[in-house]
C-alpha cells in the first residue's frame, strides 16, 4: 500500500486508509486472497500474516520506523573491532534509496553492498536460497567466518 499510496500525500493518504480499513480489518480472509492473487509466490501463511493490521498499527509503524529512521547512523563506525557487513538489495526495490544507501557502505570499513538486478524489496522471500548462499559466502570471506 505504501508504494501505491504513499503517506506523504492527504488524499493518497485517506485512501490507503479506506483500502486497509475495508480488507485488512473489516475483510481479512478476503485481504489475504488479494494479496496473495498479487503476490502468487509467497506461501499463504505468510500473506495472511502480512494482511493482519490495522491502519493504525501500519501508518504508524511506517512513520515511526522506516520515515523517521536515521539510517545515516546504522553504518556509523562505532570502534576499532567493526564486524564486518553485507548488504544485499534489489535493483528493483522502490523502498530504497541505491545511492543513499552505497555511500552509507562506504563509510564503513568491512562493509560490503550487492545489488541484484531484477529484484525487488522481497528478497528474503522469494531468493531465500540466494540470500542464504550469500551470506555463507560472505562469512567465509571475512575474517574466517568469525562475527556472527
Amino acid at each position: 500500500m505504501e508504494r501505491l499510496f504513499g503517506l506523504q500525500n492527504r488524499a493518497a493518504t485517506w485512501v490507503a486508509r479506506m483500502v486497509c480499513r475495508n480488507l485488512c480489518e473489516a475483510r481479512p480472509k478476503l485481504a489475504a486472497r488479494v494479496y496473495s492473487a498479487i503476490r502468487p509466490a509467497f506461501p499463504y501463511p505468510l500473506v495472511e500474516d502480512a494482511t493482519r493490521h490495522s491502519w493504525v498499527s501500519y501508518s504508524e509503524t511506517v512513520r515511526r520506523v522506516i520515515l523517521a529512521a536515521d539510517a545515516a547512523t546504522w553504518f556509523a563506525p562505532r570502534g576499532t573491532e567493526e564486524p564486518p557487513v553485507l548488504v544485499v538489495a534489489g535493483d528493483q526495490d522502490r523502498y530504497l534509496d541505491l545511492a543513499f544507501l552505497g555511500e552509507l557502505v562506504a563509510q564503513r570499513p568491512g562493509a560490503r553492498l550487492e545489488v541484484w538486478a531484477g529484484e525487488g524489496h522481497d528478497l528474503p522471500l522469494v531468493q531465500p536460497e540466494r540470500c542464504l548462499a550469500a551470506i555463507e559466502s560472505f562469512r567465509s570471506s571475512t575474517k574466517g567466518g568469525s562475527h556472527g
